[in-house]
């Protein structure tokens, strides 16, 4: 191998490790909220913290949350394609990026996002979470145990009262 070979063979190795390392790299999704998932191509709005606007304008309600891990190299376009798989299947309309925590790794630099995936409520559920959420309403609370007592709470400043659960001794 000649001189100049091998300076370029050890940065194209380096390159392919580090590509391969790091971008759009996501950790397994914390429990996310029941909701129909959408077709693989669905369309989504993505707000980041560091580009204006950072929040919607409308109404919304956090369905879960996960973290992305990418490098310094990749764009909001990257970003989006690396969420849509998860924002798709979990039936989001919007995806929350937070500002990124930056980390050295060699020349690299590796960005670590905490992301929410969300639903826009100015417009009404599916009709099956509808359902799930008017049979919930409608269940009534559990019993209490026969080993609970309820004692009153102290007054506060506004006047208002509440309770304690104790178990009995």
């Amino acid at each position: 191998m000649s001189v100049i070979q091998k300076p370029c063979l050890v940065l194209l190795v380096g390159v392919f490790a580090s590509a391969c390392a790091t971008p759009g790299e996501t950790r397994e999704p914390s429990q996310f909220k029941k909701w129909p998932s959408k077709p693989p191509d669905c369309g989504f709005d993505v707000f980041e913290a560091d580009a204006e606007p950072s929040e919607p304008s409308r109404p919304y309600e956090v369905l879960g949350t996960l973290a992305l891990d990418g490098n310094q190299w990749m764009g909001q376009e990257g970003r989006k394609e690396a969420l849509r798989q998860t924002a798709c299947t979990a039936g989001a309309d919007v995806v929350l990026l937070s500002r990124p925590f930056e980390r050295g790794f060699g020349k690299q630099v590796i960005r670590s996002y905490d992301v929410r995936f969300a639903v826009y409520t100015d417009v009404p559920p599916p009709p099956e979470v509808q359902a799930e959420r008017e049979a919930a309403r409608e269940k009534p609370p559990p019993p209490r145990s026969p080993d609970t007592i309820l004692v009153p709470a102290p007054s506060w400043d506004q006047g208002e009262e509440g309770t304690a659960v104790i178990k009995k001794q």
